[in-house]
């Protein structure tokens, strides 16, 4: 017998150039989620994600660079049923975001994604990578 099947997309939409709220208390239920931030537009963009906890100040969660076609994936966030979580970026309509149910035990997690939708890693790993297997 299969579990039961919840309803797994909580919000969808596109990411503002002004701070707005993507995931509050009027369309959330305490768990954990996972968020997930795509580059549909023309140009590099700036994504900002912050975190207010029972309506208080926004913190910052993360601030990442996507250029073109790259994914952002945030997993596994621990959310109570009054916290909003909010985005901001560079150009208005530029950042698809869909926030989904993640299982009760997901560990939080982040990662990125480059265009051909591998691990995006910084120039410092790849040099340390071709050291490692140029030997």
């Amino acid at each position: 017998m299969f579990p039961a099947t919840r309803n797994l997309v909580i919000a969808d939409g596109q990411v503002e150039d002004s701070s707005t709220a993507i995931m509050s208390d009027n369309n959330s239920v305490a768990g954990r989620y996972n968020l997930t931030f795509t580059n549909v537009g023309s140009n590099t963009e700036t994504l900002i994600i912050t975190y207010s906890r029972d309506g208080g100040t926004q913190r910052r969660l993360r601030q990442v660079t996507l250029a073109v076609d790259e994914v952002y994936e945030i997993t596994g966030l621990p959310v109570n049923k009054d916290d909003s979580v909010y985005a901001v970026t560079t150009t208005a309509d530029s950042v698809d975001y869909v926030i989904s149910a993640a299982p009760d035990e997901a560990p939080l997690n982040s990662m990125a994604y480059d265009s051909d939708g591998l691990p995006r890693m910084s120039p410092q790993i790849l040099e340390q990578l071709a050291l490692v297997f140029s030997s």
